[in-house]
């Protein structure tokens, strides 16, 4: 299972968001898509240097709240990528490294408890027992707490759907999952011109959504997500997969 997330993390971000972020970086850097560009580039290459690139780039700044998000999330794609090579150590520093950046500021926003809560759903892979079910409810408590500072945050519901996925059935997962992505999907689309404001977290929903709906043998529905994901991202490689699976 955790595996299973990483994994999933990986794929959707190296390969699909490309087309979602893409041309957006006239005067002001779009550091997501900088980001998202280095992980395929790394993967392509096997080389972790253009991570590495942005990362320094990054603690180059005068440190901000701006810096310190894509800072957390360039961590979070090294963590991935370090996964891929097993140097699972390196990657967990790398998580934990991103967490604090978060854990140690105050007044967070709904966007800094979204993606703090995803960087600590990853890192439940590297933990077992208890430690597991401890971060996992830290990861759980800090996506909600996203959703009450802002109902319409896209990426805090997709990261409780997310959670509610992976978590087995035994122990009471798989029961809001449907509902949780429906609902990331019910926000409102972003249209901001920020180049600096984060906008992933609709294709990962559909994605996950489908990959649930698929799994559990709910094709019809599945057609008509499917056909709504492919009118807002026509060129996503990661949900073209299932015209051959509906």
């Amino acid at each position: 299972m955790r595996r299973n997330l990483l994994l999933l993390f990986m794929v959707t971000f190296t390969i699909t968001m490309r087309a979602q972020t893409k041309g957006n970086q006239p005067q002001n850097k779009n550091y997501q898509q900088a980001i998202v560009d280095s992980m395929s580039n790394a993967m392509y290459s096997n080389n972790i240097a253009p991570l590495d690139n942005v990362e320094k780039e990054l603690k180059g700044k005068k440190p901000n709240r701006v810096y310190n998000y894509w800072l957390s999330f360039c961590l979070l794609h090294k963590a991935l990528y370090l996964t891929t090579t097993k140097q699972d150590q390196q990657a967990q520093a790398c998580l934990n490294e991103g967490e604090h950046i978060f854990e140690t500021q105050a007044g967070k926003n709904a966007e800094e408890y979204a993606l703090l809560a995803y960087i600590q759903g990853v890192s439940i892979k590297f933990v077992k027992g208890m430690d597991a079910a401890v971060i996992a409810r830290k990861s759980v408590n800090n996506a909600q707490q996203a959703t009450q500072i802002d109902p319409k945050n896209t990426r805090a519901w997709y990261v409780l759907g997310m959670l509610d996925y992976y978590t087995p059935k035994q122990f009471g997962g798989q029961q809001k999952c449907e509902a949780l992505l429906e609902k990331a999907l019910a926000q409102p689309i972003s249209k901001t011109n920020n180049p600096y404001e984060p906008t992933w977290g609709r294709k990962e929903a559909y994605n996950l959504l489908l990959e649930y709906l698929v799994t559990t043998g709910n094709k019809e529905k599945a057609k008509t997500i499917y056909q709504k994901a492919k009118t807002e991202f026509p060129n996503a490689p990661d949900l073209k997969k299932y015209e051959n699976q509906l």
